[in-house]
């Protein structure tokens, strides 16, 4: 069966963003015929910011997939629906609590179906009065762990001077309550002492997500605070530690890919992931993964190949997204010294974490390659 699709998503770097250029490129490989509309997050009712018009675009698509927050569906069913009834329109999302948004569902409920990534996700939106079709569709690696020779930014170039031959867990993530870095911070800094050839780097954005907040002085007007403020607080709260390094600019997709390269241990205490892409594309490069185990990563992080911290659940408590963040849900919370044991022998023995680092980019590559996926992508419409 040979199918058009008008696929929509954000132009941005984040998971949403990633997720979404990965497919869509994924598509094309596999010369199915898709138009990719890019937009970036904001103004809902009108479907997202444009950078160009993509309402003279009148084609009949058979297929729409709106690879975005739910928020954004109403507006493309409706907008899809009125070129073509006939059209099969899509969700794609993801989320990372135990409970989605309470208006989630209804915006889920109008579409003619819902891809999640996880195993995970589709239990819990159903668990919360998702009714309409759900199938689980895996996001892809944008790397399948392959790195070009380019010349690598200066600051990480720096950086990993400064590393030399030390062991170098790494992290990727925005700086936020989900992402919890400073519980990351606390455990390296009470388990390694300076003087070990240990080091860690932190790699976010430029935003404090944390230190969301409305100004007054400005009219009101919402804003975020700096990440490397809030990385520099942090570490004052700890330990010294000269073998850690924050990275908070942008880094192109041949620099991440050098990150991964480079790196030895993926580590993340985050409180929970909808799919994970930074443990997700570490895995493709045969590294040692360890994190909190809740959310999608639990579909490809096998415990017997990965490092999986224990955990208790909490309430959440978050200041940016409190539309959707509610005291009702939870989300996990990292047993920091169960964290720091198993950090202690992920540096102290070598033949074990190379071992599973192998086993699992084995383990992608017989589960998760680009054509696997779009395959089972196409099986959903063509198997009914």
């Amino acid at each position: 069966m040979s199918i058009s699709i008008n696929y929509v998503g954000f132009d941005e770097s984040t998971g949403y963003g990633v997720a979404a250029a990965n497919f869509v490129k994924a598509l094309q490989s596999e010369n199915v015929d898709v138009n990719f509309i890019k937009i970036k997050p904001g103004h809902t009712e009108k479907g997202g910011i444009f950078a160009e018009d993509h309402s003279i675009n009148n084609k009949n698509y058979h297929l729409a997939i709106i690879h975005t927050v739910p928020e954004y569906y109403p507006y493309w069913f409706k907008f899809e629906k009125a070129k073509n009834e006939n059209c099969k329109v899509w969700g794609y999302t993801a989320w990372e609590t135990d409970k989605i948004p309470g208006h989630w569902p209804d915006f889920l409920n109008q579409m003619d179906g819902i891809f999640v990534p996880s195993h995970w996700n589709k239990h819990v939106f159903q668990k919360c009065g998702v009714t309409t079709r759900i199938e689980v569709l895996p996001h892809i690696s944008e790397f399948e762990g392959k790195c070009s020779t380019s010349v690598i930014n200066k600051e990480l170039q720096s950086v990993f001077n400064k590393v030399g031959d030390h062991f170098l867990f790494y992290s990727i993530g925005v700086w936020s309550e989900r992402k919890a870095p400073w519980h990351l911070l606390q455990a390296f800094t009470e388990e390694f002492a300076e003087e070990e050839n240990v080091s860690l780097i932190l790699k976010t954005g430029k935003e404090d997500w944390v230190n969301f907040r409305r100004r007054w002085q400005r009219l009101f007007r919402k804003e975020v605070g700096s990440s490397s403020q809030a990385f520099q607080k942090a570490i004052r709260s700890y330990k010294p530690h000269d073998n850690i390094y924050h990275i908070d600019s942008e880094l192109t997709n041949d620099d991440m890919a050098n990150l991964h390269k480079r790196g030895n241990c993926f580590i993340s205490c985050t409180r929970g992931e909808g799919w994970g892409m930074g443990s997700y594309e570490a895995t493709w490069f045969g590294k040692a993964v360890a994190i909190t185990p809740y959310g999608g990563v639990i579909d490809y992080l096998p415990k017997e190949y990965a490092y999986l911290f224990d955990y208790r659940l909490i309430p959440v408590n978050c200041n940016y997204g409190k539309a959707s963040y509610s005291a009702d849900q939870n989300w996990a919370d990292v047993i920091l010294e169960d964290a720091k044991r198993k950090m202690r022998h992920l540096f102290e023995n070598s033949q074990e974490r190379n071992n599973k680092g192998v086993l699992l980019r084995d383990y992608m590559m017989r589960n998760y390659s680009s054509a696997h996926i779009v395959k089972q992508f196409m099986e959903v419409f063509t198997n009914g």
